[in-house]
């Protein structure tokens, strides 16, 4: 699973702790996550 958000969207925080991984950031300048599916969420 992927998801892309802007650097000062305060959801980020959430994605991290759900278990997303930044994974870079697109000609946008949205920093990019995924997260494997077959892991479980930690929080």
């Amino acid at each position: 699973m992927k998801l892309s958000v802007k650097p000062e969207n305060p959801a980020r925080h959430l994605y991290e702790r759900a278990g997303f991984v930044r994974s870079g950031i697109d000609t946008h300048g949205y920093l990019q996550y995924e997260r494997r599916t077959d892991q479980a969420p930690r929080m």
